[in-house]
């Protein structure tokens, strides 16, 4: 997203708007994948487990119970694919919404064609498949280690409640495709969007123009998701490859993975580029 110069925060506010509604879409694309993973586990899962006229569920519990790992061997690969897919789409988008800032630079009064790198759409590339790999392979096996915890917990509380298939059955529907999966679906592609939405913009910033041209401006929306942190954080100023210091954390943009869950999880904050001399 780019500031024009002498850009007023209702006006910053509403780039910022037109900038989540692209995320938003795209997080909608992503969340739909997930719930189909979830109901995929929960089909596989069901499966292992025979049906309600099974009449030696208890022991079939206790096999499904040790056969978890074995069962969910697919869903790391799974994650992996729906990630890639969709999280390198955010930074394909927004990505190329910043390299197409250029012909909006020149239009802003000041020059900046000396600092774009001829290679800049190459670094910009590697910056995209290190971020898969890296962040969004720590991000799967958090996810896929979740999966597993709540499946081995609803099947274990079966066993000792003594609720059988019915029980399990519930239990499971309810982790995966019931309401706490479908909260977990919501909030990961929220999450991991914002995270790639704004990780792709900071490295064509980074890859397009020097640090010395352009600088970063954090622009948190005004709604009631706001948090104190993020609202203080409002219209601070970072060098295109420096750091914001929000809720006393550094965080290379909002929702950076590398800050704390609290910082990052569903934020709405944006990172603007404009001209240093706006400073603020």
């Amino acid at each position: 997203m780019f500031a024009p110069a002498g850009a007023t925060d209702d006006e910053l506010g509403a780039r910022a708007g037109r900038f989540l509604m692209i995320e938003d879409r795209l997080a909608a694309a992503m969340r739909g994948a997930l719930n189909a993973e979830f109901a995929r586990v929960r089909d596989v899962v069901l499966s292992s487990l025979g049906g309600s006229s099974d009449r030696d569920i208890d022991r079939r519990l206790a096999v499904t119970l040790g056969l978890i790992p074995t069962l969910l061997a697919d869903h790391p690969d799974q994650l992996n694919r729906i990630f890639v897919q969709h999280l390198g789409r955010a930074f394909d988008v927004f990505g190329e919404m910043v390299f197409d800032l250029a012909t909006e630079i020149g239009r802003s009064g000041f020059k900046a064609a000396d600092d774009f790198r001829p290679d800049a759409r190459s670094t910009f590339r590697a910056a995209r498949q290190a971020y898969l790999d890296e962040e969004g392979g720590a991000h799967i096996v958090r996810i896929s280690d979740t999966t597993r915890v709540q499946l081995l917990g609803e099947l274990q509380d079966a066993i000792i409640d003594g609720t059988g298939y019915a029980g399990a059955a519930a239990g499971i529907s309810t982790v995966t495709v019931g309401e706490i999966g479908r909260f977990r679906a919501t909030t990961i592609a929220g999450t991991e969007m914002h995270s790639a939405s704004q990780a792709a913009t900071y490295e064509a910033h980074g890859a397009l123009v020097s640090e010395f041209s352009l600088v970063r401006k954090w622009v948190s929306v005004e709604d009631d998701r706001r948090r104190d942190t993020h609202r203080a954080a409002h219209g601070q100023i970072a060098p295109v490859d420096g750091t914001f210091l929000v809720g006393g954390f550094n965080l290379r943009y909002p929702g950076d993975p590398r800050g704390p869950a609290k910082e990052i999880i569903r934020c709405r904050c944006v990172a603007a580029l404009q001209p240093p001399e706006y400073d603020q």
